[in-house]
């Protein structure tokens, strides 16, 4: 990060556009599905900016799930309709959160709405697809592939073998906090360990 962020920044740009496009030109058709691929791309350019520093405005803050896709769509809203259907209970900004991805919920409860959301096409958005939606390879013989994703995703630690390593790697690929927009930044990018250090010398004082 440091390497990229103190280099020539239109060569640095130049990197971003082209490691995004990379990205998406496997996953485009399947994210067509959820909303416009290049909207994505142009998110991921002002993140990767911001991450460099380059850019003041965190284009996460706030985000809510929206860039979510596949079977990941409304997993979180259909969690929760799940337990307001439970309780009988109901609640807008339930009905916002999916509004803000493109679905207007119908049904007079609760359970009903949930009924809806499942019987809409991400629900029945296959495991195959849903692989290549997340690793943006089309098999696991593509192994090199999935080997550069898995250091990329996880960079190795002491004691781990390769099980482990590749479970951790799909841990970050299907985050889905939307409480916590900045996790996944945080686990792709982590933090110095000094300032890690510094945050709970704060804590404890």
């Amino acid at each position: 990060m440091d390497e990229l962020a103190d280099g020539d920044r239109r060569l640095t740009e130049c990197a971003i556009a082209h490691a995004i496009e990379d990205a998406l030109a496997p996953r485009r058709r399947l994210l067509q599905a959820d909303f416009d691929p290049d909207a994505l791309g142009r998110h991921l350019a002002v993140a990767a900016r911001y991450a460099l520093g380059f850019d003041q405005i965190d284009p996460c803050d706030g985000d809510r799930g929206e860039w979510q896709g596949g079977l990941r769509r409304f997993t979180d809203i259909a969690r929760e309709l799940e337990r307001m259907a439970a309780d009988g209970a109901r609640a807008e900004a339930v009905r916002r959160a999916a509004a803000d991805r493109g679905v207007e919920l119908h049904g007079a409860s609760s359970a009903d709405q949930l009924a809806y959301l499942q019987s809409l096409p991400w629900a029945r958005v296959s495991e195959e697809q849903q692989f290549k939606l997340l690793s943006g390879v089309n098999t696991l013989e593509e192994r090199s592939r999935i080997q550069e994703l898995i250091a990329a995703l996880a960079p190795s630690r002491s004691g781990e073998d390769d099980s482990q390593r590749a479970t951790r790697a799909w841990q970050t690929l299907t985050w889905e906090n939307p409480d916590d927009p900045k996790a996944l930044v945080r686990m792709l990018i982590p933090v110095a360990s000094t300032t890690s250090t510094k945050e709970g010398d704060d804590r404890g004082n």
